[in-house]
């Protein structure tokens, strides 16, 4: 019986040791009952009702007993059977043609290794630079002032993220899905940590070192990615999408992707001109408020802030509107991190962390 367990508090120099410990006192079993214990979940409570911070755990473990286990509800859950077929390629059937894919941002790059691993061969496009090129032209806008248009700190492979906070939160309740994209990325080269932290974060020292081996990924399942390459005109018949232009190249299809994200204005600009339907998004405006790291830490976690388990603290801050208040929330906080230029046009000035 595979159990999963919440609500495990331990100490912050926490040991295994001491979660077999506070299993065993729930379950009210003995440590010989059971299998290997797998953490699931880890966030900090920093709560001031607590005497200090404390880790909060989920973990899976195998209870091989004799005996039923205590069980409490809402706390201790049995886990269904895993299936072996991943979550984002159910239901997908493979056609003649090759898929296109437009940008090779987080969303580009898992399109098109999850086309490539069902067989489909996808062509993914990417305006920009491969990351260590792209990663030289960012310091020299960042040391000289010189701006590339087409790969900067917003554009290029591995997308905005690459340069910025680098969260991992999603807000999808397909959880299998979102557990399926972080062990992607603990398979290219990313920490196990990922997979328990609450409120992941992947820097761009790490990130630098993962697009490369995602890319190479997608290459050895029959993909092709092609930089420098813009998507310039498509073309239809009936109503259905027949063929696209990648960089002067005409090249039939039945299926493009647009992962363009942050601003790729001709893009849509083409489309509405080729009376494809277009949506218009809600539109978000925000300030940008720059606090002191020493002061969070303290402010959440008083004299343990600097513990080296803890790390840089972070806090979410919103307002429910009143009268003619708007509603308002924080977002996008990167703890830890340093403020820097990311202009892609030029002419403008554009700040991010």
């Amino acid at each position: 019986m595979r159990l999963r367990l919440h609500q495990i508090s331990v100490d912050l120099d926490y040991e295994m040791a001491d979660v077999v410990t506070a299993v065993v006192q729930r379950l009210a079993c003995r440590a010989e009952d059971l299998g290997p214990i797998e953490l699931r979940r880890r966030s900090i409570d920093a709560r001031p009702r607590r005497a200090a911070p404390c880790f909060v755990l989920s973990v899976e473990v195998d209870y091989r007993g004799n005996t039923p286990p205590q069980t409490a509800v809402g706390w201790v859950e049995p886990v269904e059977p895993k299936t072996d077929e991943p979550a984002r390629s159910r239901g997908m059937s493979l056609r003649s043609f090759r898929p296109v894919i437009v940008g090779a941002g987080p969303a580009g790059l898992l399109a098109a290794l999850t086309l490539a691993e069902a067989g489909a061969r996808p062509r993914l496009i990417e305006r920009g630079d491969p990351v260590d090129e792209r990663r030289n032209r960012v310091e020299k806008f960042w040391k000289e002032g010189v701006l590339d248009a087409e790969s900067n700190v917003l554009y290029g492979e591995g997308g905005a993220g690459l340069f910025s906070d680098g969260k991992l939160t999603a807000r999808s309740k397909e959880r299998g899905a979102v557990r399926e994209f972080l062990e992607i990325l603990v398979a290219c080269g990313a920490s196990q940590e990922i997979l328990i932290d609450a409120e992941p974060h992947l820097g761009t020292d790490a990130l630098v070192e993962i697009i490369p081996a995602l890319r190479q990924r997608i290459l050895s399942l029959g993909g092709e990615i092609a930089h420098r390459t813009c998507l310039e005109s498509i073309h239809q018949e009936d109503g259905r999408l027949r063929g696209v232009v990648l960089g002067g190249q005409q090249m039939e299809t039945e299926a493009c992707l647009l992962a363009t994200g942050h601003s790729a204005r001709d893009v849509y600009r083409m489309l509405a001109e080729s009376r494809v339907p277009l949506e218009a998004k809600p539109f978000a405006m925000g300030v940008r408020v720059e606090m002191p790291q020493s002061s969070i830490d303290r402010a959440q976690f008083g004299r343990w802030a600097g513990h080296p388990r803890l790390g840089p603290a972070s806090f979410r801050l919103t307002r429910n509107g009143e009268g003619n208040a708007r509603d308002c929330y924080s977002f996008c906080m990167c703890p830890g991190g340093v403020v820097m230029a990311c202009a892609s046009s030029p002419g403008e000035i554009t700040t991010n962390g």
